[in-house]
């Protein structure tokens, strides 16, 4: 099958459909028809090439939501007609070379024009400032849309672009080597060796069209350098093409820029009239000032700052999947925040990504998703190891991952998928010794499998599943793959071609910034199981990533988050990806993504009120999720800790309880006398005429004040503290609040239990996950979640919920849709008899009841409706132990040994 010729036959078609609007069916098939002859493509490779673009076709991408400050005033529409969009034009043409979505691709011109818009125009006269900031989802293209950015930005008159990468060099490397592609057009390595343009190797749009060339004193092999930039004479005001610089977050490497510019640029008061557009690449990293209210800033921070000062036209924006710690900078205050000069107070913009994008809500599913628990992991990285830790074996579970991930491969090549890269990630230690150990280890193994296979895998079945590694192999395929379209014999005639290429790698500081390079690889691509640590989050993309074998403390939500790099795009082979983690690491994924989904809807719901950056900023402030996953540096320094939580439309649930089984039955006690003061004052529960749930319409707030008070949560539910919200009810005089419906489902387990005197219901039977080390149980396990989103239409009508249907036909109701329509809170008592998945069972419905004192528990769930609480918080106050803290904070923190380091 002619690859090569398919893939330039999608690349016209692509290259005839229409730049705006979406194109229809009919007409790819008319262009597919016309082009096909050029090609000469037989029928079956038409047909998949034809099948590929209406899957393409089929793709939908919204514009996202928007905040901008109220005195911003629009200019690119007026200014379009004389902008020639030559950068633009040219990496939209090769984005469609490279078969994108066209839908995708008009979304995009119009983000980028919308960005460029609200980044201020590079030809206004006089002094101005503009601060940004652009959300996106972890590895969901936002890459691609800064490259789109920066072209019309250049287009437009902006004569020098800095964008600024994380801390590592291999994610500045990967980053530059995009840039080159997209905005460039020659590889800037060879560009800065060189020293002449026409000496250059062309590259991505430098292929299309050489008329202009975007100029760059930064390269893959090189980050900023005064010494490189003088020996070509560079100065900004004698440059006439758009220049780039594509910089690491080092303080270091900031300083020498900011002198480079100042004593070579500036002008006699110091300062520099060219326009600069700075992007800042994982924004909430190393960028923001996590220095107390009345200390310096940090170091980035100033540099950043001190760089922009230099400029009496500056325009930065900031791009990051986890934005919380932006909009807490100086947070202390609210004229703090704004004080700060990199709080995004022009504009929030939150992107929606692509309909083929996987991420949290693909992966994370509550049935499990991608995801296969890991539970034979910590006896050989055990939670907390130092660098000194001994690789003395590997656990069965990883090899299994290694086995999936070469099963996969094959498939992916008798699928003829494009593009040709096949990565596995391995993730267990933040040391780098260990690392290399483990890498080492598994080396020594696959090397193993691979002698095998060459060895074997000709052979006649039989003869070949003699061997070991391949009756492992075969069995591999039997329990994740054998629905897959091909059968044993197809995966063992191609095992050896597949299989033989890859190769293990450690990714980290001691391997360099080269260690994981997917240039210049082939027509195989880079097959590779990259090892690794943080070398392997933050902005770093494993191109054809498929297994990813994941196990870290779970504590440091937003670098969890950020070193998801599963989440992405994995078009023709999203069902041969496999996320290998611990059940509460799957939990914290699913708390920290649903955090972030409603931030998300507290932004879409600011911007039908008219409200502003500021005003968002502070709404983050007000969100405990926000606060426990990003606030850890405040943290460091006091053991108390004091913010205001808003209620509208909230779910608040106790899904950590705590481990000891007299706390739980302390529980079950307190709601057990409390049911039964309620049933004496207001009768005994009766059914929900609509639903039929067993309970009370309307108990006053004083009442539920009193058992939340009491009730005992884990400190680590951060959203449920029982006494402040206690406190919040006795006094808010806010009416929706005033009277609550209370109500208990009835489960599925057999025998129904008493609670009280008067009431009797079954248990729901729900899966928990004890975890020693922080002393709580994690009601449902992975999904963290008590109940059920259907619980929630309690007090609504069949007529409501039904209008709700017909916008999500044939899904489950988001439970905050239901909130929107409640005029009145919700308390939900559960009843809950807990099991575990037992150890080593591959069973996902496998059962192990947990022991007699622990059965039954009570878990509440609170259900408030939306009321405008911005005048209305409730005040919590966190007070919490050093070695508690310690148990929070990122793992990527300053205490390590000496001699050391930390990857």
């Amino acid at each position: 099958m002619n690859t090569d010729a398919m893939q330039r036959f999608e690349s016209a078609v692509t290259a005839g459909l229409p730049k705006t609007g979406r194109p229809t069916e009919e007409l790819l098939l008319q262009l597919a028809a016309a082009f096909r002859a050029v090609f000469g493509l037989t029928d079956e490779e038409y047909d998949r090439s034809v099948k590929g673009l209406e899957a393409r076709l089929a793709i939908n991408m919204d514009t996202g939501t928007v905040l901008t400050a109220a005195d911003h005033a629009p200019w690119l529409s007026g200014r379009k007609a004389s902008i020639k969009p030559f950068f633009w034009d040219r990496y939209r043409l090769l984005l469609e070379m490279d078969r994108r979505s066209p839908t995708v691709l008009n979304v995009l011109d119009g983000i980028t024009d919308d960005l460029l818009d609200l980044a201020g125009d590079p030809t206004r006269e006089g002094a101005w400032h503009r601060r940004g900031l652009v959300m996106g989802d972890v590895q969901s293209g936002k890459t691609g849309t800064y490259t789109g950015l920066i072209c019309k930005a250049a287009d437009a008159g902006y004569g020098l672009v800095i964008l600024l990468t994380g801390s590592l060099e291999n994610l500045r490397r990967q980053t530059q080597e995009r840039l080159d592609i997209g905005f460039v057009g020659f590889d800037s390595a060879v560009r800065l060796n060189k020293a002449q343009v026409g000496d250059s190797r062309y590259v991505g749009v430098g292929l299309i069209d050489r008329t202009r060339m975007g100029m760059v004193f930064t390269s893959r092999a090189q980050d900023f350098r005064k010494s490189v930039v003088n020996s070509f004479n560079f100065r900004l005001a004698s440059m006439t093409d758009p220049v780039l610089l594509v910089v690491k977050k080092n303080r270091q490497v900031l300083a020498n820029l900011e002198t480079w510019l100042r004593d070579f640029n500036a002008g006699p008061d110091g300062r520099i009239y060219q326009p600069i557009l700075l992007i800042d690449d994982e924004a909430d990293a190393g960028s923001v000032n996590t220095a107390a209210l009345n200390d310096d800033p940090t170091k980035v921070n100033e540099a950043i700052r001190k760089l922009l000062a230099l400029f009496t036209r500056s325009s930065y924006v900031g791009f990051t999947a986890t934005p919380f710690a932006n909009v807490f900078i100086d947070s202390d205050t609210n004229e703090g925040m704004l004080g700060d000069d990199l709080f995004p107070s022009d504009y929030i913009w939150a992107l929606d990504a692509p309909d083929n994008y996987v991420g949290p809500g693909k992966v994370l599913r509550p049935d499990g998703g991608m995801v296969t628990p890991l539970e034979d992991a910590e006896a050989f990285f055990p939670t907390g190891h130092k660098s000194s830790l001994v690789v003395s074996g590997l656990p069965e579970s990883l090899y299994e991952a290694i086995r999936f991930y070469l099963i996969a491969t094959v498939i992916r090549d008798l699928r003829l998928h494009i593009p040709p890269h096949r990565s596995m990630l391995v993730n267990v230690s933040q040391w780098t010794r260990v690392q290399n150990e483990i890498a080492a280890t598994l080396d020594e193994w696959v090397r193993g499998l691979q002698r095998d296979v060459r060895n074997f895998s000709a052979l006649p079945e039989p003869e070949a599943l003699a061997n070991p590694s391949l009756a492992a192999l075969r069995a591999t395929w039997e329990e994740g793959f054998e629905s897959a379209e091909f059968a044993w014999p197809e995966i063992q005639a191609v095992l050896n071609e597949s299989v033989q290429p890859v190769v293990v790698k450690p990714v980290n500081q001691t391997t360099g910034a080269a260690s994981l390079d997917y240039r210049d690889q082939g027509e195989m691509g880079l097959r590779v199981i990259a090892v690794g640590g943080n070398s392997l989050s933050r902005g770093l993309t494993l191109e054809g990533l498929t297994s990813s074998y994941f196990y870290r403390n779970s504590q440091a939500y937003d670098t969890l988050m950020q070193m998801g790099r599963w989440f992405g795009y994995r078009d023709g082979y999203e069902d041969l990806c496999r996320v290998w983690m611990s059940d509460e690491a799957l939990g914290n994924y699913a708390y920290i993504a649903g955090v972030i989904v409603e931030l998300r809807d507290d932004l879409k719901r600011m911007k039908r009120q008219g409200l502003t950056p500021r005003e968002f900023g502070l709404r983050v402030r007000s969100h405990p999720g926000a606060l426990m996953v990003t606030a850890r540096n405040k943290m460091r320094r006091a053991t108390k800790v004091t913010f205001d939580m808003s209620l509208d439309h909230k779910l608040i649930e106790t899904t950590r309880l705590p481990l000891s089984s007299a706390g739980l039955a302390a529980n079950t006690l307190l709601v057990s006398n409390w049911l039964d003061t309620i049933s004496r004052e207001y009768g005994d529960p009766t059914s929900d005429e609509v639903w039929g749930m067993s309970g009370w319409a309307a108990i006053p707030k004083d009442q539920i004040g009193d058992l939340l008070r009491e009730f005992r949560a884990h400190p680590m539910n951060h959203q449920f503290q029982g006494e402040p919200l206690a406190d919040f009810l006795l006094e808010t005089t806010e009416d929706r609040l005033s009277r609550w419906e209370v109500r208990i489902p009835s489960g599925s387990w057999q025998v129904p239990v008493k609670l009280g005197e008067r009431v009797s219901v079954r248990p729901r039977v729900r899966r928990v996950v004890r975890a020693l080390e922080t002393k709580t149980i994690v009601v449902s396990g992975s999904s963290s979640r008590v109940g059920s989103p259907d619980d929630e239409r309690l007090g609504l009508t069949r007529d409501h919920v039904r209008e709700l249907q017909k916008r999500y036909p044939g899904q489950t109701i988001p439970g905050d849709e239901y909130r929107y329509l409640r005029d009145h809170p919700l308390l939900i008592i559960n009843l809950i008899w807990p099991y575990e998945r037992p150890k080593d069972s591959k069973n996902k419905e496998a059962q192990e009841f947990l022991p007699a004192d622990y059965c039954p528990i009570v878990a509440l769930s609170l259900s408030l409706p939306a009321f405008d609480d911005r005048d209305v918080k409730v005040h919590l106050e966190y007070q919490v132990n050093d070695v508690y803290w310690q148990s929070m904070l990122d793992e990527l923190g300053d205490d390590f040994e000496v001699g050391d380091v930390l990857d």
